[in-house]
């Protein structure tokens, strides 16, 4: 049975030569397994600055790395104070963090012991808290914080054995919001079917070029 070939495909394969390379490189990048690709929070308090704290920010897995972004325009006054981590212990593990950059430098422990505002179910097993000051130490604007994770994936997020908690600091009006990770989809089996079209496509423009070259 002949397999159809997926549209975006169809797409690369008829736009001009001259575009055609950019195309298939933002094809293959989209559909590479593991692509990290960046993910959002969701606000779990309600204070009053839900919509600022989720658009602020973001996170992404990358390989064994989990990174935590403040997206927020640089000179901003929000800060993520503290980090929690709900998990099965008996397979993954958290290690401590790297700052991303500034003046960020956590600790592990300290309080409040779980994430305000927690959902039903989150129960912290570590912690991580900003420095004193947590306005000089936190992760500020502009910067970020990663943790080198064990026996997690995308899917860890996705089927909730893996969930993060942020406390969000210096809102407006001196707000602050708790936060935990929500994830989208992982990617679908089509979507390897179409990174390995994409590099047989690749393989094919390769061939030609070089027939074309040698004639």
């Amino acid at each position: 049975m002949r397999l159809p070939v997926p549209q975006p495909i169809l797409l690369v394969i008829g736009a001009p030569m001259k575009i055609r390379h950019t195309l298939l490189a933002t094809l293959l990048a989209a559909s590479l397994p593991g692509f990290a690709a960046a993910q959002s929070f969701d606000c779990v308090t309600n204070n009053g600055a839900c919509a600022a704290a989720e658009s602020y920010l973001s996170w992404s897995l990358v390989g064994n790395l989990f990174t935590i972004a403040n997206n927020q325009t640089a000179g901003g006054g929000s800060f993520v104070r503290n980090i929690y981590f709900d998990y099965n212990t008996a397979t993954m593990s958290v290690a401590n963090p790297t700052s991303g950059g500034g003046t960020v430098a956590f600790t592990a422990g300290g309080t409040p012991a779980n994430l305000p505002g927690a959902p039903a179910g989150f129960v912290a097993d570590a912690l991580w808290t900003a420095n004193n000051p947590g306005a000089t130490y936190g992760v500020n604007a502009g910067e970020s914080i990663s943790f080198a994770m064990s026996g997690v994936t995308l899917a860890s997020f996705t089927n909730g054995s893996m969930r993060v908690g942020v406390h969000f600091q210096g809102l407006t009006n001196g707000i602050s919001e708790g936060l935990v990770t929500i994830t989208s989809a992982v990617p679908e089996p089509e979507s390897y079917a179409m990174f390995l079209a994409g590099l047989g496509l690749m393989g094919t423009i390769a061939r030609r070029r070089n027939s074309a070259k040698s004639a």
